[in-house]
């Protein structure tokens, strides 16, 4: 038996059973709002940074400007020493024993003083800009007073050491009495005050035909008759006074300015 399917034919007018459409690609709102989160967390954070570092760099500036004035300060105070006073020593170190200078003290209360400033500041990056700063402008300050202490003490030591030939030609004259005598204490005196002399143009390295050495020679002859005839006229002892005058003058070592002073008090004494 034979199964009769009917056939019915479609209208052409008759409407689609299924339609293909065009399907839209959902948009991935959640990425894009990641995205620009984190670009605006981003731009946050980079100003944040920005501002951070302005403020380290304003204030490292500011701790640096305090302590370079401070610096300074303490450089003309110890510029300000002289002599004796900018060599001299203030104690001694307790573990070392060591002697303390004034310098040395000066140093200390620099670098004390940097240590303090340092640990004022809010994190490392300014201590860190800080003390680059701070520790080559206190090298330079040590460099600078160490020189001027080095000065002072050059100063000093020439000073005590014309001040020694001065003390011993004044020596010499009170030794008065026996000024005739090639043996005698006036004799010894004078021969000390002339080799110090020498040999303190030797330490200037004076050549022996300089003039400086020549006018520190006459200097300390002159130094000599001064002294002598002061002790011979303050005694009345005007023969002796007159008597040494013109030796001297004989050997060439009386300047006019002396012999006019002293022989014009000696005449009139005399």
């Amino acid at each position: 038996m034979v199964l009769q399917v009917p056939t019915v034919q479609l209208e052409s007018n008759a409407p689609p059973m299924l339609r293909g459409g065009n399907v839209q690609q959902m948009q991935d709102v959640v990425t894009d709002d990641i995205k620009e989160l984190g670009a605006a967390q981003k731009q946050i954070g980079d100003l944040a940074l920005k501002i951070q570092e302005e403020r380290d760099d304003a204030i490292t500036t500011q701790k640096t400007n305090e302590y370079t004035a401070k610096v300074n300060q303490a450089k003309l105070e110890f510029a300000s020493l002289q002599g004796n006073a900018a060599i001299q020593r203030v104690g001694f170190d307790p573990e070392t024993d060591e002697p303390i200078t004034v310098l040395d003290q000066k140093k200390a209360e620099l670098a004390k003083l940097l240590e303090d400033s340092e640990a004022t500041l809010e994190n490392d990056r300014q201590k860190y800009m800080f003390k680059t700063k701070a520790s080559s402008t206190l090298n330079s300050a040590n460099l600078y007073m160490t020189k001027h202490e080095i000065a002072e003490f050059q100063k000093y030591q020439d000073s005590e050491f014309l001040n020694e030939i001065d003390l011993v030609a004044d020596t010499t004259g009170q030794n008065y009495e026996d000024y005739n005598d090639p043996t005698g204490e006036f004799a010894k005196q004078g021969s000390v005050a002339f080799l110090l002399a020498n040999r303190y143009a030797e330490k200037k390295g004076w050549p022996e035909n300089s003039s400086q050495r020549a006018a520190l020679v006459q200097k300390v002859a002159t130094k000599i008759h001064q002294s002598t005839l002061n002790q011979m006229i303050a005694v009345k002892d005007f023969f002796n006074a007159k008597a040494y005058l013109d030796k001297a003058t004989a050997t060439g070592t009386v300047t006019a300015a002396v012999f006019n002073t002293y022989s014009q008090k000696i005449t009139t004494g005399y």
